[in-house]
């Protein structure tokens, strides 16, 4: 089996028993081999492509996928409908090759989900699949995180307002930093040991770490910024060494990188409004929302070591904001629409202008963040 890259894609050429690579027929697989996405198959003789009239597909389970034909190009399509093994066989011409595919399930995000006036936490896979609703209170939950099968969130409960911790098992949210002072932008390491969030404790909100309990809360950078600049939206990069946030020192909203020590703070961008930064699963990169002057936000990517960012979505009708950086490489967000509500979105970062709208319950979606399987 061989595997390369193709605008983002990863190709797979699978080659029958026997077979040999380049010599005999082989099937070439592009596309993410998860489930809903869509594949394009070709049957591969040699070097040529077999026409996709002169070749019979067939999979097997058959209910655990959809073969159809492109009605452009003529392509094969398929599209697993369940996460598993998969079985794709093409026959043309006397010849046979058979190969077996694993199917993952696509990732999953958390989110607040706004619907009858109540404001509770879900996930959702990206096909809109396994939707699971992980709070429900008449209490308004909203700005989720999530690591090691443990969620963070905002919420007003009666009992005291403040960070609250549910899981996915169906237990009651248990009070993580219950407090009268407002609290905002939770996120936990990507190891769930460490919790960052902003506390307007001084007056303006500032951002705080902790431990994933709650313990050992502690000013992040005391020393950094002037006493009235505004901080928020702390996210850890991948190896937690390092935040990225936004602080409003230079007179407008801006990324700064900063160690997890709360030292050596680094400017990442000064040329244009910008917030809600999330970390390429190498670190080597960061998403976060920019507004140009007089413009409405959209999503914008650049090196973690400074440089030009690149603009990934502009839209006269609405805006983009939000961003979620996957492992994978996508990125969800939100889309807030000009006629009113919002949905989620995602992307494939090398084709920014081909995004799927991820399907939900009805209501108004908040706050995506990725949501790491337990």
């Amino acid at each position: 089996m061989t595997r390369r890259l193709l605008g983002g894609l990863v190709v797979l050429s699978l080659t029958c028993d026997g077979a040999t690579d380049p010599p005999g027929l082989r099937i070439a697989v592009q596309g993410r081999i998860e489930r809903s996405s869509t594949l394009t198959l070709a049957l591969v003789d040699g070097i040529d492509t077999v026409p996709p009239d002169a070749v019979v597909w067939q999979v097997t389970p058959a209910a655990s996928g959809v073969l159809s034909t492109d009605s452009v190009s003529g392509a094969s399509l398929l599209r697993p409908t369940v996460a598993g093994p998969l079985n794709v066989t093409a026959e043309s011409n006397g010849g046979r090759a058979s190969r077996s595919l694993q199917v993952s399930a696509p990732p999953k995000v958390v989110f607040a989900l706004l619907d009858n006036g109540n404001r509770d936490i879900w996930v959702v896979a990206l096909d809109g699949a396994d939707t699971a609703r992980l709070t429900e209170d008449p209490a308004d939950d909203r700005q989720p995180t999530a690591a090691q099968g443990t969620v963070i969130f905002l919420s007003n409960r009666p009992a005291g307002g403040g960070l609250y911790s549910v899981t996915a098992t169906g237990e009651p949210a248990q009070p993580v930093l219950p407090s009268a002072t407002e609290f905002g932008d939770p996120a936990l390491s990507r190891d769930g040991q460490r919790l960052a969030f902003t506390s307007a404790v001084t007056g303006v909100p500032k951002v705080w770490v902790a431990n994933a309990d709650g313990n050992g809360a502690r000013r992040l950078a005391p020393t950094f910024g002037f006493d009235g600049a505004i901080e928020g939206w702390p996210a850890w990069s991948p190896d937690g060494r390092r935040l990225a946030l936004m602080s409003t020192d230079p007179g407008a909203a801006s990324l700064y990188l900063i160690d997890s020590a709360g030292t050596a703070p680094v400017p990442l961008i000064d040329t244009l409004t910008s917030f809600q930064p999330s970390w390429s699963a190498s670190g080597t990169q960061v998403a976060f929302s920019g507004a140009p002057p007089g413009g409405d936000a959209s999503l914008y990517v650049m090196s973690a070591s400074g440089g030009a960012p690149v603009r990934l979505t502009q839209r006269a009708d609405g805006r983009d904001s939000r961003p979620v950086w996957l492992p994978d490489g996508r990125i969800v967000y939100l889309a807030t629409l000009a006629g009113g509500g919002a949905e989620l979105r995602w992307m494939e970062v090398s084709a920014p202008d081909d995004w799927r709208t991820i399907p939900l319950p009805a209501g108004e979606p908040s706050s995506p963040a990725y949501y790491p399987s337990p």
